[in-house]
């Protein structure tokens, strides 16, 4: 019975152990940035700590560390199944178990790290949860270290020796091979396939977070204190309220000394919370890199600290034969603009740099640089900066039919290409709550007109005088408006001017439209020059033309 239950012991336990060193060692980096949570936790709790835990030595070395302790998992489970270096093995293992079960017990009762990382992304765990875990590993790890003497190796001595080589050999492996060219098995949002933009939604009918709700009132003559909690959830109870305004409400007594919220149940969170690009001025352009319907290619650096001159090397060549099949590339950097300055000019980049969160371009790339190309927010594919293939083959592989087309940069102007403007304008979202169509009648279209099932092309003559829209410029537009219309699409023209002008210019052009009118500024905003054409399908804007640089033909129309 009592080797039985050993048995039972050391093959959960040494199983479990391979388990997490070898999921963990599928992503060192990942660990590593949990490993350096944990460092400036102990650094702000114990201050007398910081000139370890803040050192820049512990600090730069945290994935080589993490490699180490996933490899070291690896090593005891194998070496506790085989039941070689017993003495050795089970002390390590009671060491490792204590200290664990004491950092998950802490953070659990702190919720100072809300993930511990312990099976990596595969498997998140609540500080909780984890503590949980680790006393089931304690209780077993006692009755291994009890009972220590009674456990015999299942091969001979060179046999297990050579085992537990190869298996914590093959961790090493992982490890070395992940940080030079990425993950293995892929379990963050951005992996290959993933949308990012349905990553950032909260699932159907999310969950609400419990929280409880906490006041401390003191009495200003009395000086008693009274502590009330109560749960977000019992907000509507008629006695809690009363419970509370007793107090609240009483100022002259009562003083308010702290309040503050805990959470204890968790609601549904979004799998990505924090992805957010803003371009050179600081504005945000998520919506327009995630909604941008043609190939693009998004370089990923977390920092200019530990990259590959060679890499980006590699990039800048990738990028040259991009532009011209019109496919854009970026960077997207967690640094700031100084720091993007003086690194574009040192590595000669010819493209934009943009700036996002350092732990979210970790997240999405672990080596650096890194390389994704993405459709519409959809993580096409992936590469490491040392498996980067030539631009020639990831066309070949990916989009093949792909015709080469006048490369189109992201920006923030209203109805840039990729925005769904539709949805924008519903929303009244900031500044297209400017925008506005109204009819000769006076009444606002605006949602009727561009709504997220129409296909239809905006003509944009913003002022009608002479000196701008000039014989040269109507007489080139109206060809446009004359293929649009050939191809049974629709099309409207929206005009700061009159409509009695509209409406001789519509009957001139020999074509039936609608005619609308809208704010001459806001249209500048639209499109700089005064006039031009934009396509919107399915209330996002899939072609946009100005006046200088309108479509020979009408394949847009196709996108």
């Amino acid at each position: 019975m009592k080797n039985s239950i050993l048995w039972f012991c050391r093959l959960f336990t040494g199983a479990l152990f391979i388990f997490s060193g070898l999921v963990k060692a599928n992503d060192p980096v990942g660990f590593g940035i949990k490993l350096e949570e944990y460092y400036d936790v102990f650094a702000e709790r114990w201050s007398w700590t910081s000139f370890l835990f803040k050192a820049d030595w512990l600090i730069e070395s945290v994935n080589l560390q993490a490699a180490f302790l996933t490899s070291l998992e690896v090593a005891l489970g194998i070496l506790l199944i085989l039941g070689i270096w017993k003495n050795l093995t089970t002390w390590l293992l009671l060491l490792l178990i204590l200290f664990f079960t004491w950092l998950t017990g802490y953070s659990a009762i702190t919720g100072s790290v809300t993930d511990c990382g312990c099976f990596g992304d595969f498997i998140p765990l609540t500080p909780l949860q984890s503590f949980y875990k680790d006393l089931v590993l304690l209780v077993l790890i006692l009755i291994i270290f009890i009972l220590r003497k009674n456990i015999k190796p299942i091969v001979s001595p060179i046999g297990g020796i050579a085992i537990a080589a190869i298996v914590t050999g093959f961790a090493v492996y992982v490890n070395a091979h992940v940080l030079k060219h990425d993950v293995f098995l892929d379990w963050r949002p951005y992996a290959v396939g993933d949308s990012i933009v349905e990553n950032m939604q909260l699932p159907p009918n999310p969950k609400k977070d419990v929280v409880e709700l906490n006041y401390v009132y003191t009495n200003k003559k009395t000086g008693e204190t009274v502590e009330l909690a109560f749960l977000n959830t019992e907000l509507e109870d008629k006695a809690k309220l009363a419970e509370l305004t007793k107090y609240s409400a009483d100022k002259e007594n009562w003083n308010l000394d702290t309040s503050f919220t805990k959470v204890k149940v968790k609601g549904d969170r979004a799998k990505i919370s924090d992805f957010a690009v803003s371009d050179e001025q600081g504005d945000f352009i998520t919506d327009q890199i995630l909604s941008n319907p043609d190939y693009t290619l998004m370089v990923v650096s977390a920092s200019f600290e530990h990259t590959s001159k060679l890499g980006w090397e590699k990039i800048n060549a990738m990028q040259k034969a991009a532009e011209k099949e019109g496919v854009f590339t970026y960077a997207l950097v967690g640094e700031g603009r100084d720091e993007i300055e003086k690194f574009r000019h040192n590595n000669q980049t010819a493209f934009p740099f943009y700036t996002g969160d350092y732990k979210v371009c970790l997240t999405i790339a672990r080596t650096n640089p890194n390389v994704v190309l993405l459709k519409e927010g959809v993580v096409i594919d992936k590469w490491a900066w040392r498996d980067l293939p030539s631009f020639e083959a990831i066309k070949k592989e990916h989009f093949a039919d792909r015709k080469p087309t006048e490369l189109i940069p992201i920006s923030n102007e209203m109805f840039g290409i990729g925005v769904p403007v539709a949805e924008k304008i519903a929303a009244s979202t900031e500044p297209y709550n400017e925008f506005f169509l109204q009819d000769s009648t006076g009444n606002d279209v605006t949602a009727m007109v561009i709504n997220d099932t129409a296909n239809i092309c905006m003509v944009i003559l913003n002022e009608l005088t002479a000196d701008k829209l000039t014989a040269d410029k109507w007489k080139a537009i109206l060809p446009v408006m004359k293929g649009i219309d050939s191809t049974g699409n629709k099309l409207f023209v929206v005009s700061s001017g009159s409509f009695n002008i509209l409406k001789l210019m519509k009957k001139a052009s020999g074509l039936e439209f609608d005619l609308y009118t809208s704010d001459k500024d806001v249209l500048y905003k639209i499109m700089e020059q005064n006039t031009g054409v934009i396509y919107i399908k399915q209330g996002k804007v899939v072609a946009k033309f100005p006046d200088d640089k309108l479509p020979a033909d009408f394949s847009f129309l196709n996108k």
